[in-house]
């Protein structure tokens, strides 16, 4: 492996169509229940064959879904919600393998490919105190 071949930089990018889905139900006039469901598609194209380094952070799908509730108690509004995201790629590059690392792969082994997860939550928290609000609509 030549020099040029470690030190190139390569990236290539598709095209994709990310959606998202929410909704808000009133329960009352001072209470809300909301809801939401969005995807982020990956970008990049893997290319093995490939000489050099691919930079791309992101190279699986994520989904995400966020439930929470919203409730007005005069001039101030509070947001309380909990986000859950998930995403799994079946056939995710192994950078290093232990397995057979020699000079001539740089001692990064002999790669093959894996499943990658990643699961999160995040409890969502929002504060909104309205200045000069004068009507007792809230």
């Amino acid at each position: 492996m030549y020099t040029n071949k470690v030190l190139r930089l390569w990236s290539t990018n598709q095209t994709v169509i990310n959606w998202s889905v929410a909704a808000d139900w009133t329960i009352r006039d001072d209470y809300h229940l909301l809801f939401s469901f969005r995807t982020d598609e990956y970008f990049s194209d893997f290319i093995p064959e490939q000489d050099g380094f691919n930079p791309a952070i992101k190279q699986w799908d994520n989904y995400h879904f966020t439930i929470g509730t919203q409730r007005n108690f005069g001039w101030s509004e509070w947001i309380v919600g909990l986000r859950y995201n998930y995403a799994k790629r079946n056939d995710y590059p192994q950078p290093i393998s232990f397995s057979d690392p020699s000079e001539d792969n740089f001692f990064r082994g002999e790669t093959a490919t894996g499943t990658i997860k990643s699961t999160g939550f995040q409890l969502m928290l929002s504060y909104t105190f309205t200045f000069g609000n004068t009507s007792k609509e809230n």
